[in-house]
């Protein structure tokens, strides 16, 4: 079963983030406001949570020059966000 990764409570500002979780729920409660991405297995809002998608720019990332077969996060991270029904 996947485990919950919780982010709560009331903010004035938002909240940047880019979350990769693949194998958790990530639920944002309580009016909690966050901007980025989140890639997991469940995702949930509720009680006044909100969520904006946000590209992150990975060119920064620790493993972004890597050349040991790894193809970097091309192919993980899109351009837009992906929506799945229910």
């Amino acid at each position: 079963a996947a485990k919950n990764v919780s982010f709560a409570g009331h903010r004035e500002e938002s909240n940047n983030a880019f979350i990769i979780a693949p194998n958790e729920k990530v639920s944002l409660q309580g009016g909690y406001k966050l901007n980025g991405t989140v890639v997991s297995s469940e995702f949930e809002m509720s009680n006044g949570a909100s969520f904006t998608y946000k590209k992150i720019d990975t060119s920064n990332f620790w493993n972004s020059g890597s050349t040991q077969g790894d193809t970097g996060t091309g192919d993980l991270i899109i351009t837009s966000p992906t929506i799945e029904p229910k």
